[in-house]
Parts: C-alpha cells; sequence; structure tokens
C-alpha cells in the first residue's frame, strides 16, 4: 500500500527547452508485514529531465502460473481426516530495454509462490435421538516464499480455529 502519494505535478518551461528538471519527494509504501518496505526500481528519479511532448517504450514481458492441489479424506471410524496441500508459483520476466529517453532499463525477473497445508479433524457424533453433528478443528499454515530471491519466509499462520456444525434431524 502506498502511504504518501503526490499529487500531479506542473512546471513551466520557457518556451526555448526541451526538458525540464522536475524534483518530486520520494514515494513511500508499507506492508503490514514488519520490515516489508518499498523502493522505486523504475521511472524517472527526483531531479530527472523530463522531455517535452509524449514518449513510449517498448518492452518484452513474459508471465505464467501455475498451481498443484491435493485434498484427501482419511475416515477411521467416527474420524475423518481431511489433509489439503496446495502449491502456487508464478514467473515474470521482462527483458532489458532502451526507454524512449535513451535510457538503458535492466531486465528483472520475479518468481513469488506459496505452499499451503494443513488437516481438518472431524468428529461425526449421532445422539441417541437420532441428530447427527460434526464438530471439527482445522488447522492451516502459509509458507510464502520468492524463488528468485534465495530464502523463503513464514509470512502466515492460520491459527487452530474449531466449529461445531448445526445438528441434522434424522432421517
Amino acid at each position: 500500500m502506498f502511504t504518501s502519494t503526490q499529487p500531479n505535478i506542473s512546471v513551466q518551461v520557457p518556451f526555448t527547452d526541451s526538458s525540464a528538471i522536475v524534483s518530486f519527494p520520494t514515494p513511500t509504501a508499507s506492508d503490514n508485514t514488519p520490515g516489508v518496505t518499498g523502493t522505486q526500481i523504475s521511472g524517472p528519479a527526483s531531479g530527472s529531465a523530463f522531455p517535452l511532448g509524449t514518449i513510449s517504450d517498448d518492452f518484452n514481458s513474459s508471465r505464467w502460473f501455475a498451481s498443484a492441489a491435493l485434498f484427501g479424506d482419511i475416515q477411521r471410524d467416527d474420524l475423518a481426516i481431511r489433509p489439503t496441500l496446495c502449491l502456487n508459483y508464478f514467473r515474470e520476466t521482462t527483458d532489458a530495454f532502451v526507454n524512449g529517453l535513451g535510457a538503458t532499463i535492466g531486465g528483472q525477473e520475479i518468481q513469488p509462490g506459496d505452499l499451503t497445508m494443513g488437516a481438518a479433524f472431524v468428529w461425526n457424533t449421532t445422539a441417541a435421538n437420532g441428530w447427527t453433528s460434526s464438530p471439527f478443528v482445522k488447522v492451516d499454515g502459509i509458507w510464502t516464499y520468492e524463488a528468485s530471491g534465495g530464502t523463503g519466509r513464514l509470512s502466515t499462520i492460520i491459527p487452530i480455529t474449531a466449529r461445531h456444525t448445526h445438528p441434522t434431524w434424522p432421517s
């Protein structure tokens, strides 16, 4: 989330000039994960010369996404164990190019992903009056990683939750 955004900047340029020097405060960003900050990785920096007119850039970029999941249902008497495992992977590559101002912009590649795993433990019970209920406990965890950045980091652990389902009428 951007924590500082700037309004549009207007600069008066003498008729004889073909560009203008424009200065602006560095944008800032934050995340709900402690220690995560944002950094400008492309675009002109404050104090850069901006040419008059419209500049367009062409560059090549490719993206792809893969996801795989396994789900299970293991029945042991009145206990059902329902394990889950899901892997997501994303890759984006941008080739280096020379922009409309003649500056070389370096290529970049990002490869984030996450692994979600967990299990639900469900107890199916039938009362003497024929009503059934299925109380359960579920444990989930998510590991988020950056494949090109070295090590992963544990981003989220979903706490243990328990819920009792509404009873059903006997048939």
